[in-house]
């Protein structure tokens, strides 16, 4: 016979699977709103999260104006509101910038107020810096329940990726990265990356190796005649 903990166990894992589990999977592999592959060859969305850093975003800037590369930046908007010199590079470089939350909080844990309010929290401070953000990227990839119709309501489409290199780990190094990005990105490839993130569980300095690994592998993209585009020009 069931004990009433089992029991609140079991109620408890079938909510969570409803309200955390099956949005995050329909999010990312069946929604047909959501962008998760390009429709055309020879094309790479090439993404970055968790930014904007000081320490790295500019150097990442640096290296894609030297390849003439465009990038979507999916940044944290808190952060934003930190460096907004930075945000303001991005736009006037020609990059996409998007929303990848308020603060970078698990979806997972916030019920629907608190969902609405990073939302909306999020876009008002980027309106009131004259920024038109039409992109979101869930934290970790991740949805709740009312993630997509809140998304919805604002006038965002969610973007995910199809390609990644765990350049966040510890283990990653400049060449794991590089051979990753390499192998994994075919025709069609959303390339998600990281220019911070030390405070959501990153290794230390780790944007440095991917803007290494970039530089090795931008070249070898041009070479092979991919182009770079933005979400806008696809979707």
């Amino acid at each position: 016979m069931l004990t009433i903990t089992a029991i609140a166990c079991t109620i408890g894992s079938v909510l969570f699977l409803m309200y955390a589990l099956l949005p995050t999977f329909y999010n990312k592999y069946w929604n047909k709103n959501a962008v998760r592959i390009l429709p055309q060859k020879k094309q790479i969305l090439l993404s970055f999260d968790d930014g904007p850093d000081p320490r790295y975003t500019g150097k990442l800037l640096d290296l894609l104006q030297k390849h003439n590369a465009t990038a979507t930046f999916f940044v944290v908007a808190a952060k934003a509101m930190q460096y907004p010199q930075l945000v303001e590079r991005m736009i006037a470089e020609g990059h996409t910038v998007a929303l990848h939350s308020c603060e970078h909080k698990n979806p997972w844990y916030k019920n629907y107020r608190a969902t609405q309010e990073d939302f909306a929290f999020s876009l008002a401070l980027m309106k009131n810096s004259g920024w038109s953000i039409r992109y979101y990227r869930p934290p970790w990839g991740r949805s709740n329940l009312f993630t997509q119709s809140i998304a919805k309501q604002h006038g965002l489409q969610m973007v995910f990726w199809n390609v990644e290199a765990r350049d966040w780990s510890e283990k990653a190094t400049v060449s794991s990265i590089a051979n990753q990005l390499l192998h994994k990105t075919k025709d069609g490839g959303i390339v998600c990356l990281h220019d911070s993130g030390e405070e959501n569980g990153a290794a230390k300095d780790a944007p440095l190796k991917t803007i290494a690994a970039l530089a090795e592998i931008l070249p070898i993209w041009k070479q092979e005649h991919y182009e770079f585009v933005k979400p806008e020009s696809v979707v």
